[in-house]
């Protein structure tokens, strides 16, 4: 593996995290919808994170197997860290 591919997969990782702590945030952000009795609103919001999560892993699919590992490890690296913090916010 090259040095160039090294650094294009730990992109990928990073973007990842990022997607990640979005897409949480989002979700906390959902909760508080459905829990203010915004069921309209909620219901987009969770649509559209999900299209937006699809549409972004399909895409790094269409790069290859490396890309979609690293994108999907940096999401899943992304709960332990983006997710208690949301809980410490109110």
């Amino acid at each position: 593996m090259t040095p160039g591919e090294i650094v294009r997969l730990l992109i990928f990782a990073l973007a990842g995290f990022v997607l990640g702590g979005a897409s949480y945030a989002m979700l906390k952000l959902n909760t508080v919808l459905y829990l203010g009795g915004g069921p309209w609103r909620s219901a987009v919001l969770h649509i559209a994170r999900l299209a937006i999560l699809v549409a972004i892993l399909v895409w790094a699919a269409r790069r290859g197997a490396g890309p979609l590992l690293a994108l999907a490890a940096g999401l899943v690296a992304a709960r332990p860290v983006v997710v208690p913090f949301l809980a410490r916010l109110k």
